[in-house]
């Protein structure tokens, strides 16, 4: 049997005796001697055992073909796409465009020359009660929906209060959790509001310490806004509501966002369970379009010059932090890697729809009609797509013939969409921005702790070996059937996806 180096190999090193086999395809993450991570890169097979090769084929690492794995990544992303993604819709409601604040950085910021009238435009109580009713028929289709995100614009003004609460009360009734996107500017004026209804989780940002933010995020009709975020972050807590602060850093607040850290453990917000912040790169005209003014490592190197410890710092920037929970989550040797083969909600069932009815995907690109994929069909009260919608729908890893063959093929998904299209004006293009270099420094910091811990040398379970409990007759059935107890009673034979935990198998 021919055998070659995994074409979705990574082979990093840990320190002068061992180095890491991390395979993007399969999830497999094994600690090897440099001598024999160097003979697999060279190819001198030779130089390991038998059981050792033996070994790292039924691993990922060893393959008999670049064939062979093309066919497991299209029916491992195709069967996650088909049993967990397409049914499973996220929705989000925009109230109103408007907004109370006129940042300078702002990505909606094209929605200004709409004008006033148009910006001031609410969801009337009809279009929100024909949405709803769409959504009920999407249920009855066998879809779950079991979230509802606010979005703006800032759906949180105090004109739009009435409005808001009919949309909660709708969510409510239909067993949806409740989120919300806010500046956080208006909240205490729908006190009432948030100790009345199960709101789940609240995004609110920050740019920093007064000094900055003050100049950034900047009030319609003048003066500061962080005196009062800062209060309503304190008032959203109190309601027992999640709260998780977006801290926009560029390079004119890199060296003092840190400071705001100090700020939450005054107020006693850091001691609270349900508040925790993160730190994402923003500056003026390089968002969106352009590369940021700084890099998730600048934040990361800053932080740690003011007394953070790396790990940590990692943990508080948006796309460190994503790769140490997949990561952390695969070394607890409990589940395998998701082949989620495309980057965000957007292309997988993700439906922000406004005041008018108009359907987007992607929340940058609310209100560019030329990026609608539809709307809500009042008479019929469903929703009606248009033929754009396919363009996200078929972008993942498995369509970008650069993605295809990149062993941080599941770690990337392809990028972002947004980012793609505003760089190379197509979304069927990927994004990799720092992705390769994010992971790479994060995996290598877990599974150099993780086998300092345990002396394990298989750091995490392998979908090949999952894999292998399959026959070729299996595989063509969980591709083909549409009988829902047999294709939870194969995946249950290898446990290869959480179906339990992830309640997706009463929709199958």
């Amino acid at each position: 049997m021919k055998t070659i180096l995994s074409n979705y190999e990574i082979i990093l090193s840990m320190d002068e005796s061992d180095s890491l086999l991390v395979n993007g395809l399969y999830g497999a993450i094994d600690v090897v001697d440099r001598d024999e991570a160097a003979a697999l890169s060279e190819g001198k097979f030779e130089k390991l055992s038998g059981e050792e090769i033996e070994r790292l084929r039924s691993r990922g690492h060893l393959t008999d073909s670049f064939e062979t794995e093309t066919d497991d990544l299209q029916f491992l992303a195709g069967l996650y796409r088909n049993i967990i993604l397409n049914r499973n819709m996220s929705l989000l409601i925009l109230p109103s465009y408007n907004c109370n604040f006129r940042c300078p950085y702002c990505f909606e910021r094209h929605r200004l020359s709409n004008g006033e009238d148009w910006l001031k435009k609410t969801m009337s109580k009809e279009m929100v009660d024909k949405l709803f009713s769409a959504v009920e028929k999407e249920k009855k289709r066998g879809i779950k929906v079991s979230s509802c995100t606010l979005y703006g614009g800032e759906p949180f003004l105090p004109e739009n209060r009435e409005i808001i609460e009919y949309i909660v009360k709708k969510a409510v009734s239909s067993d949806m959790t409740l989120s919300v996107v806010t500046n956080g500017y208006s909240l205490d004026h729908f006190s009432d509001i948030l100790s009345e209804y199960p709101f789940k989780d609240f995004q609110i940002t920050l740019d920093g310490i007064r000094e900055y933010n003050d100049k950034r995020r900047v009030y319609i009709g003048g003066g500061g806004s962080y005196d009062k975020i800062l209060e309503n972050i304190g008032l959203v807590l109190s309601k027992d509501i999640n709260v998780s602060v977006r801290i926009n850093t560029g390079p004119g607040n890199l060296r003092s966002v840190h400071e705001l850290v100090q700020v939450f453990k005054e107020k006693g917000y850091s001691d609270n369970n349900r508040f925790s912040y993160y730190y994402a790169p923003a500056d003026n005209d390089n968002y969106p379009g352009k590369d940021y003014g700084v890099s998730h490592a600048d934040i990361v190197e800053d932080l740690m010059q003011n007394g953070f410890e790396k790990k940590d710092a990692m943990m508080h920037v948006s796309e460190y932090d994503t790769d140490i929970r997949e990561i952390s989550r695969l070394l607890k040797k409990e589940s395998y890697l998701k082949p989620m083969d495309s980057y965000c909600g957007a292309e997988n069932m993700m439906y922000l729809v406004d005041s008018d009815g108009a359907v987007y995907t992607c929340w940058d690109f609310a209100a560019m009609d030329e990026m609608r994929v539809g709307r809500i069909n009042i008479e019929k009260e469903k929703f009606a797509f248009k033929f754009e919608l396919l363009k996200w729908n078929f972008r993942n890893v498995t369509q970008m013939p650069e993605c295809k063959k990149c062993p941080y093929l599941f770690a990337c998904r392809g990028g972002c969409a947004s980012k793609a299209y505003n760089k190379t004006g197509d979304l069927s293009n990927p994004y990799c921005g720092d992705t390769k270099e994010i992971f790479c420094e994060t995996v290598s910091m877990l599974c150099d702790e993780q086998f300092r811990k345990t002396g394990e040398r298989e750091l995490t379970k392998s979908l090949k070996e999952a894999l292998s409990q399959y026959t070729p007759e299996d595989r063509d059935t969980l591709q083909t059937t549409r009988d829902p107890k047999l294709i939870v009673g194969l995946l249950k034979k290898s446990d290869m996806f959480d179906l339990d935990n992830t309640s997706k198998a009463d929709h199958i």
